[in-house]
């Protein structure tokens, strides 16, 4: 749905930055888990803790240093969108208020969609239309406010939802490249991303209990790896 002039107008993106900060602390919490699981615990367990249940015990703490890692990149990408996001916002803010005194001072009506109207009608002669440049450069400026926010919007909305994907993904290496925006895996969520479920992809029971399978495995979420193989038919 497109953003109105009164959406980008009561727009607050400094509770997106609110946000984003804590998101940043959670984030440096999990780099130090991840960092004390695996660099203290993992290793004291391997020299003081010998035999096949101190391994076991070892693996579990690599495995929760993983997690918390995969946590840390995924929260951090977290903080880059609404900053992004809180940055765009306030830019298409900035501008549209400019417009919005640009519109009062020239007896110019703005609408809800953005459409800039003359506020009452202008005696002119014949043939000129001057008394519409004023008009005409408003649209411009509300287009570009608008435009930018409703990109803003989008983009953000698909960053989300690629990070909702991953947030089953302890693989770091898989998560940073699923977080590139021109990598295979990238592209892949993102074909996901439309409405509705999964996207359609033709496939026999063997594979899909052959994808749910690796996904028990492996952790990577179901849709994750449709997405995947979807990609690969194409």
């Amino acid at each position: 749905m497109p953003v109105s002039v009164s959406d980008l107008r009561e727009a607050k993106p400094q509770q997106w930055r609110d946000a984003a900060d804590d998101i940043a602390r959670a984030a440096k919490k999990c780099g130090q888990m991840a960092s004390f699981a695996g660099d203290e615990v993992a290793k004291t367990l391997g020299q003081c803790w010998k035999g096949d249940t101190g391994e076991s015990a070892r693996r579990r703490f690599v495995k929760h240093a993983e997690d918390f890692s995969a946590a840390k990149e995924v929260l951090q990408s977290l903080v880059k969108v609404y900053d992004t996001l809180a940055d765009e916002i306030e830019g298409a803010q900035s501008s549209l208020e400019s417009v919005l005194d640009y519109a009062r001072k020239h007896d110019l009506k703005i609408q809800e969609s953005g459409r800039v109207q003359l506020d009452h009608p202008v005696a002119s002669k014949p043939g000129s239309d001057s008394h519409m440049e004023p008009v005409d450069h408003a649209q411009m400026l509300v287009d570009e406010a608008l435009n930018r926010a409703n990109k803003a919007d989008v983009e953000a909305a698909r960053d989300l939802r690629t990070i909702a994907g991953l947030t089953n993904v302890s693989d770091v290496a898989l998560i940073r490249q699923a977080l590139e925006d021109d990598s295979p895996l990238a592209l892949a969520l993102r074909l996901n991303q439309g409405r509705g479920d999964i996207h359609p992809i033709n496939v026999s029971q063997s594979q899909l209990r052959a994808v749910e399978n690796a996904a028990r495995e492996t952790g990577i979420s179901k849709k994750l790896l449709l997405s995947i193989l979807w990609q690969e038919q194409q």
